[in-house]
C-alpha cells in the first residue's frame, strides 16, 4: 500500500514526491493524502527495534490532520 501511494504521488517528503524506498531522518515533514483527508506530521525520532505503542507515539508530531476519528496511526 505504501509503495502504491508513493507511486501515485500521495506521499510528500518535505513537500516533494517520494519513493517508498527513500530513507528518512528526524526532522523531516511527511504529508500523506489518504483520499478521505490529509495527514501531515514531523518525524521526531527513529527508534531501533520494536517499541511499544506509547513509545511509538513519541516518535512523530502531527501538524495537520484531516483524517477523522476512524483512522489511527
Amino acid at each position: 500500500m505504501a509503495g502504491e501511494a508513493c507511486d501515485r504521488g500521495k506521499v510528500l517528503l518535505n513537500g516533494a514526491p517520494v519513493k517508498a524506498s527513500r530513507d528518512i531522518l528526524p526532522g523531516v515533514m511527511i504529508r500523506i493524502d489518504l483520499g478521505s483527508g490529509v495527514l501531515e506530521f514531523e518525524v521526531v525520532a527513529l527508534p531501533e527495534g520494536n517499541v511499544s505503542r506509547a513509545e511509538a507515539q513519541t516518535c512523530y508530531r502531527i501538524h495537520h490532520d484531516e483524517r477523522g476519528s476512524r483512522f489511527f496511526i
